[in-house]
């Protein structure tokens, strides 16, 4: 198998196809990143910004710390019809540079017990 080296790491390398066998291009671009301290939301069954919005972030992490749950939602107030994910309870959502959004994300837990680990990257 191939492998390339980035920043001193060794990784292989896999060729991705299209339906004609042509080589599908990828993003290998590394982007440092420093984590800023957990925050801890506390659940609520009533929305609750679970991050506010930053142009600057390059990653994040959300950890149901709850038994419940948690509807998130980029539309405030947050609610069960308008989640765009259902995290279930003690889930981890991660969004790294392919899938980043700079946004703020609201939350609903379906009940109040426990919190939301954030984690922001940039």
């Amino acid at each position: 198998m191939p492998q390339i080296q980035i920043n001193g790491e060794t990784f292989d390398v896999f060729i991705v196809r299209n339906g004609d066998a042509a080589p599908v291009p990828i993003d290998l671009t590394v982007i440092p990143r420093t984590a800023s301290a957990t925050a801890a939301v506390t659940s609520a069954t009533s929305s609750s910004t679970i991050v506010a919005a930053n142009t600057d972030r390059k990653g994040l992490s959300i950890y149901n710390n709850s038994t419940a749950l948690l509807y998130l939602s980029f539309a405030n107030p947050a609610t069960t019809a308008n989640a765009f994910m259902v995290m279930q309870p003690q889930s981890l959502l991660m969004l790294d540079q392919q899938l980043i959004v700079t946004s703020a994300i609201y939350g609903i837990w379906s009940a109040a017990n426990g919190t939301a680990q954030v984690t922001q990257f940039s």
